[in-house]
């Protein structure tokens, strides 16, 4: 189905007020069926070479259908839907849903009804975690881990107390953050998470590190490290390999970036200061 240009939509836009500025969505499903049940059950000239459905011909833009008074005119003196009335028992209320489905048709559209509503996002909490003898930070949201963590099924992890706040399902400008395990490194083990598809692709390519997923939405902070509103930056920091492994630290805490880069850790993101992501406030 072709979308309708401009000319075309403004030629149609007083027959959209006709329909009081809010269409019914059942009206336009209904007229949808109808439509469709007169071109199955009656093979019509017209709706065989979609004049109907297409917006804009080469020298011809279709209008008419869009007006009741025009389908019922058609029904009554075209000899190719002269069956149509009587074979569907069309009501009048039935000749408004036609034209009604037949503009959404020709501007390009699905009725009202099948425009699903946009997914909820939801945000959850990233909970950290400090493993003492291997120095390392962790942190997921993940309910499975967090209650292993937590009883110690995964030894020796404890809640640092420090958290930060995801997105469970893209929204408008927000970036899958990828995440990575090795176990190159024993006895240590490490994760790793990134939110840039560059560097996502590059770690894939990684024999050390096995890919696990995106496992859960940010926002990105742009070139000079500025967070968009309603967000905060989170910020990376790097281990520099101390301790033999490699291990990072995710924190919206300013004053946890200073300690950190205090004891050696490298900070890693854009702008000056370092800004890997945008965590919802």
């Amino acid at each position: 189905m072709t979308t309708t240009p401009r000319l075309l939509l403004a030629l149609l836009a007083p027959l959209m007020l006709a329909w009081s500025g809010a269409p019914d969505a059942a009206s336009c499903v209904n007229g949808k069926i109808l439509f469709n049940k007169t071109t199955l059950a009656q093979p019509m000239a017209c709706a065989d070479s979609g004049c109907h459905r297409a917006a804009v011909s080469a020298n011809n833009i279709n209008r008419g259908a869009q007006n009741p008074d025009v389908i019922n005119s058609a029904l009554s003196n075209v000899p190719e839907m002269s069956d149509v009335r009587s074979g569907l028992a069309l009501t009048a209320s039935d000749i408004d849903d036609l034209a009604l489905w037949i503009f959404f048709g020709n501007a390009g559209q699905p009725c009202p009804a099948e425009v699903p509503p946009p997914t909820p996002v939801g945000t959850v909490n990233v909970i950290e975690y400090f493993h003492a003898a291997f120095g390392h930070y962790f942190i997921t949201y993940l309910t499975d881990e967090i209650a292993k963590l937590d009883d110690g099924t995964f030894k020796g992890w404890a809640r640092t107390g420090k958290q930060l706040k995801a997105w469970t399902q893209a929204g408008a400008d927000q970036a899958p953050v990828c995440r990575f395990f090795t176990v190159a490194f024993p006895p240590k083990s490490s994760h790793f998470y990134t939110p840039f598809a560059p560097e996502c692709t590059v770690v894939k390519t990684n024999p050390l590190w096995t890919y696990e997923g995106e496992v859960f939405f940010v926002a990105q902070a742009n070139a000079s490290g500025t967070c968009p509103g309603n967000t905060v930056p989170v910020y990376r920091m790097y281990n520099n390999g101390q301790g033999g492994a490699p291990n990072h630290r995710y924190t919206t805490d300013l004053a946890i970036r200073t300690q950190m880069l205090g004891q050696g850790w490298i900070a890693e993101g854009t702008g000056e200061i370092g800004v890997i992501m945008c965590s919802p406030s």
